[in-house]
């Protein structure tokens, strides 16, 4: 029975692969991320037909099918921030490697280190899309790492340790995009990315949801 769940989500996977890396013109992320989401549902499927089959390995089997997820999740992240032409992502120009400008030039026209200088100037020329791209979207970007970073890293699950890992992460994101030019380095994009996986962490610290989760993780056990 179990195969039943494995060879749908291994399909799902691999069709994410195609359209992402070899037919990925004109194809949504949203689109996309629907089709690894429902690839994660078959094969959390799987893995939990195969913790009822072995007891006694369900622990180890779910916490591989979560590093696995885990994985999964910063492919899709690096992908959309650094390769994706449908989210104008650039790879020609190489940045300051490409020799075209100084580095100098670089900070000057791609950084903002101004602490809710970007976030004010969003609300002051407010747009709704602009508000669901660029508020909203940086703070469900980073998200998942409020739930993956505790579970799979146990010293950060604590609050200011969560915080300091994903402010960490996303600095160093933010530093890549710039250097080679597929984005620009903004201080409101590392806090507002902070946030929102520090809101999934203290909403998943709340007790119904912490059961929930405990069951989710050991595979319904």
């Amino acid at each position: 029975m179990s195969i039943l769940f494995l060879i749908p989500g291994v399909m799902l996977f691999s069709f994410y692969t195609y359209i992402s890396f070899i037919a990925s013109e004109g194809i949504s992320g949203v689109f996309r991320m629907c089709i690894l989401l429902s690839g994660c549902l078959f094969i959390y499927l799987y893995s939990v037909s195969l913790c009822k089959k072995n007891k006694d390995k369900a622990v180890k089997i779910m916490k591989y099918t979560f590093i696995f997820f885990f994985l999964i999740y910063i492919v899709f992240l690096l992908d959309m921030l650094f390769f994706d032409s449908y989210f104008g992502r650039n790879r020609e120009g190489q940045g300051i490697f490409s020799g075209s400008f100084s580095f100098k030039e670089l900070l000057k026209d791609n950084m903002n280190i101004i602490p809710f200088a970007t976030i004010i100037s969003f609300f002051r020329d407010f747009s709704f899309y602009r508000f669901i791209v660029n508020i909203l979207g940086n703070l469900l970007a980073f998200a998942p790492l409020g739930f993956f970073y505790p579970l799979i890293f146990k010293k950060m699950n604590s609050p200011l340790l969560l915080v300091a890992g994903v402010a960490s992460t996303v600095f160093i994101i933010e530093s890549a995009q710039l250097l080679f030019s597929c984005g620009s380095f903004d201080v409101d994009d590392v806090i507002l990315n902070t946030l929102g996986a520090y809101l999934i962490y203290t909403i998943l610290k709340i007790p119904p949801l912490t059961s929930f989760v405990n069951k989710l993780t050991s595979g319904g056990s």
